[in-house]
Parts: C-alpha cells; structure tokens; sequence
C-alpha cells in the first residue's frame, strides 16, 4: 500500500470546474491537490469545445470565470479583448491545444499540484463522511482512451478534509454512496415542461420529410421478422415526458486536416464490417436519388462525416440521420464500471472510423466524395499525445448527484429563490 498524503482538500478531475475549485482553495490559504485519471487538462475544453461558445449571456457570468473567458485559449497581440474580439479569434483560430496550455498556465501560477494517471478505486468513510480515497495507476493510451484493466491497484491514498467530485462521470461520488439520478427525469419529477420522452420531430427534420424518412430499417427490406439493422433498436414505447434511461448522444469534437504535415491517418476499427453500416449505405443511396444537384449532394454527405463544421471542430450535424455521434450506447457509459466505460469510449472511436471508411470505399458513395472523405485524417496539431483524437470524450450527462437541493429548469429561468 502507497504512503498516505493529507491535504485540505483533494479533487477529482482537471476540468475546468475541478481547476478553479483548487485556485478557489489556494486562495484561501488551504492546502489542495488534483487527482486526474488521465495525462491532460481542461476536460472538454481542452478537447474541442470552444470556452465562449454556450455562453449566451456574458452579463451572467461571474468570479474568476468572467476573466477567464475574455483570455482562455485567445491568442492575439491585444492586452484588451473584447467578448465580440474573442468569438471571432474562436472562429478563425483558437485550438484546445492553447485552452490546454492555458490551464496549465493557471495551474503554474497558483502552484498546484496535479498527479496524472490515477483513477478512483473506493473511499473511506467515518460517520458517513469521506476521509480518505484510495487510486489506482490506469494511464491513458497513445489514442487518448481509458484503459479497461488497472496497471496498478492502490498506488495512492488521498486523505482530506473535504473531497470535490469535479469529473464528468461522478465516479469518487458514486464510490462514496452518494446517491444519484441517471437518465432523463420525467415531466412530473421536478414539474419541468421539456423533460422526459420527447416528440422524433424535436430532434430535427430530416430534409423536410418531417419523421418519415423511406428508408427500411430491417435487415430485410421490409421485413420485420428479419430483424433490425445494426445502429437501430426498437422504441421503448413510452409516453411523452415520461422518464427513461437514455442520454444525449456523446461524440467527439474533432478537427480534420488533409495537410499532410499535420495529417493523422484514420484507420477503420480491428473488427470492420461493411454489414455494419448497411443502414449507413441505404441512407447514402437514399441521398443519392433525391439530391441531383452534385453541390447539394456532397453537403448532405459531409453531414455524415465529418459533420457539422463548428469553428475548427467538427460536431453532428442535427439534420443527418447518421452522423459522428453513435446512438444507443452513450447511456451504458452513465452508470458502468471502469471496464465498461472504456469500452463505450473505444466504441465512439470506431465508430467514427467506421464511417471515414465506409465512405472512402463503398460504391454505393459517389466517387468524388469517397476519394475526399480518404484524404482527411484527424489533425494532430490539436492533440499531438494522441494521434490527433481528442483526450476527452463529450460526456454530456451521466450521474447527477440527488443532494438536498436539485437545480431544475425553474432555477435556469430564474423562477426560484434558494
């Protein structure tokens, strides 16, 4: 067993939250150490999402965020940005690379310590409160995925006064016994209008075929009884705004390149079946007989892969019905073991490679843009370590943590008075 370390308080996960949490305690004249399971900082906004990009109302912004927003990840002669200044430097060229540096840069500043390559394995408890956690070594690997097996268990023990649970996974709150929601909450919950089960149409309209998109999901044509294709499973049939167990789709925001100083090849996953992507092909043929317009064409198809182009990034484009972001296996992430996660984390990886290469060799794909599609590999200028993979899966929810007060949309609207 490793040497105990006491501090004043430790935090789990280099997010952004979890790193201005220990300058918050720094500040305080407090002792503070962050554990990161993996070899990087900045969470998703190390790995593709633009800091000032979900901030519709900069007014609304306070502490040491306000700042930090004007500055992180800009890289410009000007000591004075202004909020316009920054979202068009985002546009034309900020990278996680410098959003990264940046963090560190704080963290530097402030003298904090971080210790990479340690996962959560079990808290200690004394009448119901952490004193103690207990990591494992589980470095990352060279595509910037979790392990699914530890390299080495109980390699460091944590004990503080006070442990923040600053990932995206909730894992230390959940080996503390905390309890926590998984999925979507039901309209009657906590009375929010737009939670639950929604409309198919709230998802987007398809080309303007409102739900109805002619495209048989059977393995069959129109056979039911032959089964669903793969990225297809049945509906669970359950009534608007009642609860269930699905989340938004995880993805990565990724940058693409065909510049061959910064390329990185995609390669398709080991276990490649083109029958995988039949619902992929039909889709394609269905694009083909509707769109005769050669321009139109390529657009739809670049919908699919790389997607929806942000601002360098790319993310799903709402209106493909196939896109980057695999369906179906996002909530399995939520509450799974560390085995489990890494395997959701591999399968949007080969996801995504998958389609690069069905589309750079199906026939069913026109040619001009299959020979696009297999001259675009991932851009490594942004993540070097990882060859050009975001380190950071786009979790966008998992556990959420039943406390004694619960944040609802009537907080979001201002409704609320706590």
């Amino acid at each position: 067993m490793a040497e105990t370390k006491e501090y004043d308080v430790c935090i789990y996960g280099a997010t952004p939250s979890g790193i201005l949490a220990a300058i918050a305690v720094e500040r305080e004249g407090k002792s503070v150490i962050i554990i990161e399971p993996g070899k990087w900082v900045g969470g998703i906004l190390g790995a593709g999402l633009k800091p000032v990009q979900d901030m519709p109302n900069y007014a609304a912004v306070g502490g040491k965020t306000r700042a930090l927003m004007l500055h992180l990840g800009v890289r410009t002669d000007s000591e004075d940005v202004s909020l316009n200044e920054v979202h068009r430097l985002s546009r034309r060229n900020m990278s996680p690379k410098y959003v990264r540096e940046d963090f560190l840069q704080l963290l530097h500043e402030h003298d904090i310590e971080v210790i990479y390559d340690h996962r959560i394995n079990r808290t200690v408890k004394q009448a119901g409160k952490i004193v103690e956690a207990v990591f494992d070594l589980a470095p990352f690997d060279e595509y910037g995925r979790p392990p699914s097996t530890t390299e080495q268990y109980e390699t460091m023990q944590i004990r503080a006064k006070v442990f923040i649970d600053a990932s995206y996974e909730g894992d230390l709150m959940a080996r503390a016994g905390v309890s926590f929601q998984i999925g979507r909450e039901s309209t009657l919950d906590y009375d929010e209008e737009f939670a639950g089960v929604r409309p198919i149409g709230e998802a987007g309209d398809f080309h303007g075929l409102g739900n109805i998109t002619p495209i048989s999901p059977f393995i069959e044509p129109n056979d039911p009884e032959s089964g669903l294709l793969p990225m297809i499973e049945n509906d669970h049939g359950k009534k608007l705004g009642a609860g269930d167990h699905y989340t938004q789709a995880y993805n990565f925001r990724y940058y693409v390149t065909s510049d061959p100083d910064r390329i990185a090849p995609i390669e398709p996953p080991d276990n490649y079946d083109k029958d995988d992507y039949e619902l992929l092909g039909r889709y394609v043929e269905y694009l083909v007989g509707e769109f005769t317009d050669e321009d139109e064409l390529l657009q739809r198809l670049s919908w699919i892969f790389p997607g929806w182009r942000n601002r360098g990034d790319y993310n799903y484009h709402r209106r493909s019905l196939i896109t980057m972001a695999p369906l179906g296996i996002s909530h399995v992430y939520a509450n799974g073991d560390h085995p489990t996660k890494a395997k959701i984390w591999r399968k949007h990886q080969d996801h995504v490679r998958g389609i690069h290469h069905f589309l750079s060799t199906d026939s069913r794909v026109p040619e001009k843009f299959r020979k696009r599609t297999a001259g675009l590999g991932l851009d490594k200028y942004h993540h070097p370590d990882t060859n050009g993979w975001p380190h950071q899966l786009y979790i966008r929810a998992s556990r959420r943590l039943l406390g004694e007060y619960v944040i609802t949309e009537h907080d979001v609207f201002n409704r609320t008075q706590v």
